[in-house]
């Protein structure tokens, strides 16, 4: 497999940009735990912050695994078995625990089936 060389400041800087984000990362998810402990927990805000938590979360365990493989491809060109397969588990299953956080958000809004299906079937009676 051919594999571009790079020099070692752009390496410098690639490992610094990364460690810039992580720390984004965190800071936004400890600003989020804050947030979260300071208000009603029936609030809205406290409730969109909550689940923007979970997303970063999400985010967080999807792609560290795909980080420390990029990180391990630095020093190393053999990626052990043991850190290949985490990385394809937690990007095939982002999808799913997105789509689960988002049930999660969605459960707090109620639905009222039956006032849809009649407000439906007396529009398409009047029509």
């Amino acid at each position: 497999m051919y594999r571009q060389t790079s020099s070692k400041s752009e390496q410098e800087t690639n490992k610094k940009k990364e460690k810039e984000r992580l720390h984004a990362a965190i800071i936004r998810l400890l600003l989020y735990y804050e947030i979260g402990t300071i208000g009603h927990k029936n609030d809205k805000s406290t409730r969109a912050a909550r689940t923007m938590s979970l997303f970063v979360l999400v985010f967080i365990v999807q792609w560290g695994a795909a980080a420390v493989f990029g990180a391990w491809t630095m020093v190393d060109d053999r990626v052990p078995l043991e850190i290949v397969f985490p990385v394809m588990t937690f990007s095939s299953l982002g999808g799913l625990l997105n789509g689960i956080v988002y049930l999660n958000m969605r459960k707090t809004k109620k639905w009222n089936i039956s006032k849809t299906v009649i407000s439906v079937i007396t529009r398409q009676t009047t029509t």
